[in-house]
């Protein structure tokens, strides 16, 4: 039997693949949700993206897996301009948009791509609540030991951040220094993000003619975007605050954010029916709680990932892709490959 640790996309995927071969596994997940960075909030009949949100043409991988799962992009509403803030509390400005690739959405949020997933595994493999402590590496099996009970495993993925394995792993026998250190040195994507969504009754900016995307320097939203529904029946903003106010509490960050509305968008943008935040710094699966200052991206892919960790294990996520690493078409692109592997 397989172990897979992590019921995020690429620990779901691989087991879907697995599935679908007749191999045997199990998904050990921390949370009690499965989904990982990918999390859809539904509030006031919207989707709204607290995780992994959009993709652009040139992601091959997770196009032809949405295909394949009957699931439907549409195209980010964009317009040939947007909003800009140069500074904290500074006027606002309209300025061009540069030309680039249209970004995408899956109808109904993200969380349909997980949720056609684990539609087709069997609900009795996916264990939830099953945060990994230790890992032994005997002669003929994997020894896994998680909160709650002990599981052996012919072989085994890690299908979560390589940072988290180094942190709170005890693994016998123990990695190489070299991969040590290079996995406490790749950013997890997602982890000093603070997403961001507000909804209204009515899509104002729309009716305005506003433009649709917001960037500020100052914070404390830096981005926000229409994040209407396919069919812009329910309507919402959503983006990205500064990371600087992961160290605020949230009632501080609401009237911030409630602040910055009414510069932008006058009585109109606070307004709201409905605030809502995930910081995920805070996760205890995701986030660093002492951030040590990597950049975005900083080590995913590296080569390292790439040759035999250790025998019997393997490593499986978007961190540790070659191809788009960091992003969600990574997630898929390493389970694919190593599916094809673990199938023969």
């Amino acid at each position: 039997m397989i172990g897979i640790v992590g019921a995020g996309l690429s620990g779901l995927l691989l087991g879907y693949r697995l599935q679908q071969a007749g191999k045997a596994f199990k998904i050990l997940e921390a949370r009690n949700r499965i989904g990982g960075r990918i999390h859809t909030l539904i509030a006031d009949e919207t989707p709204l993206e607290m995780g992994a949100t959009w993709f652009a043409p040139k992601h091959e991988f997770l196009w032809r897996l949405l295909k394949e799962l009957g699931l439907a992009p549409y195209q980010q509403r964009m317009q040939n301009t947007f909003l800009y803030q140069q500074k904290l509390h500074a006027a606002v400005q309209k300025v061009a948009l540069p030309s680039q690739e249209p970004s995408y959405r899956v109808a109904g949020g993200t969380s349909q791509i997980i949720q056609a997933l684990a539609k087709s595994i069997n609900t009795a493999d996916i264990l939830l609540e099953q945060a990994v402590n230790t890992i032994e590496i005997a002669e003929h099996e994997m020894k896994v030991a998680t909160d709650k009970e002990e599981f052996e495993f012919e072989k085994l993925v890690w299908a979560a951040p390589p940072k988290l394995f180094a942190e709170q792993i005890l693994i016998t026998p123990d990695l190489s220094q070299d991969l040590r250190e290079v996995m406490q040195q790749t950013h997890t994507w997602m982890e000093d993000s603070i997403k961001l969504a507000v909804t209204y009754q009515t899509p104002f900016w729309q009716e305005k003619g506003l433009p649709t995307t917001l960037f500020s320097n100052g914070g404390p939203i830096i981005e926000f975007y229409d994040h209407s529904d396919r069919d812009n029946a329910h309507f919402a903003l959503c983006g990205f605050m500064h990371p600087q106010f992961n160290h605020t509490n949230a009632a501080t960050r609401k009237e911030a954010v409630i602040q910055q509305l009414q510069e932008v968008f006058g009585e109109e943008g606070v307004r709201f029916t409905g605030y809502h935040e995930t910081v995920w710094q805070q996760e205890d699966f995701t986030g660093n709680k002492k951030p040590i200052g990597l950049v975005p991206h900083q080590n995913n892919g590296h080569p390292i990932y790439q040759e035999p960790v250790i025998e019997k294990l393997y490593f499986a996520n978007t961190e540790t892709s070659p191809h788009y690493g960091g992003y969600m078409e990574g997630a898929v692109y390493v389970a694919e490959y190593l599916a094809d592997i673990l199938k023969n």
